[in-house]
Formats: C-alpha cells, sequence, structure tokens
C-alpha cells in the first residue's frame, strides 16, 4: 500500500489482497449510500478483513448486512456482447441473480438495492459477424 505524502486518504493498491479488505471497510462504514462500477462482481467472493468477516463469509452476506443498517446500493456490472464473450455475459446476468436473490431472502428493504448491468453500445462490424 502506498500513500500520496500530502493525502493520507488516498491509497494505492496493486493487488486483490490489498484491495479488497480496504474495499469492505469502506462498505462497513457507509453511512447513507453505497455506488459501485465493476467489470465483474461476484456476490460469492469470500470476505478478507477481519471486520467484514465477522458479519459472514460472502459479499452476499456483506451487502444484506450493509442494506439492514439502511445504506442503499447501487452497482453497475458491465454486460458483454452474448456472442463474442459469451462467457462474460454469463457473470454479468450471474450478478443480477445473486442481487434478486439476495432482494429475495433477505428481511431487509429490497428496495435500497440496485445492480443493473450496463451493455456497451459498441456494435460488432460485418467481417466479425
Amino acid at each position: 500500500m502506498i500513500q500520496n505524502g500530502d493525502d493520507p486518504d488516498f491509497q494505492v493498491m496493486i493487488t486483490a489482497q490489498e484491495a479488497w479488505p480496504v474495499f469492505e471497510r469502506a462498505v462497513l462504514a457507509a453511512k447513507s449510500h453505497i455506488w459501485g462500477s465493476f467489470r465483474i462482481f461476484d456476490l460469492a467472493t469470500q470476505l478478507r478483513s477481519p471486520e467484514a468477516r465477522e458479519i459472514g463469509e460472502t459479499w452476499f452476506d456483506l451487502l444484506e448486512h450493509v442494506l439492514c443498517r439502511g445504506v442503499r446500493i447501487h452497482i453497475t456490472v458491465s454486460d458483454f456482447d452474448p456472442i463474442f464473450a459469451t462467457e462474460l455475459h454469463r457473470l454479468t446476468w450471474r450478478t443480477v441473480r445473486q442481487a434478486a436473490a439476495l432482494a429475495e431472502v433477505s428481511d431487509c428493504s429490497i428496495h435500497n438495492l440496485r445492480v443493473t448491468p450496463h451493455l456497451h453500445p459498441a456494435k460488432a462490424g460485418r467481417l466479425p459477424w
């Protein structure tokens, strides 16, 4: 972890091992909203920080905990062309289904959870098709 000398809140993390615990702590500290945008986000990802692991084992557990505190969660995940990037497209929709499952099993306000897939507007040309 590298800190900018002028800004103690600015941190650069290179690896997931460095970044995920910091991200988990930030989610736990959220008071009203969490906004995130990801290329890939899997709610089955194991939690890494000791603070988050007190809540549960996965991001599914962590997000449910934060929802129950009344925090609004807005997550956008990249969607991919279902022909050219089939596996990435499946991962996107897996995340959307995981969010739907979270909303279904949670006793907390599901209206505070929004997970949206976003397909890039680029179109394949005639040659690739």
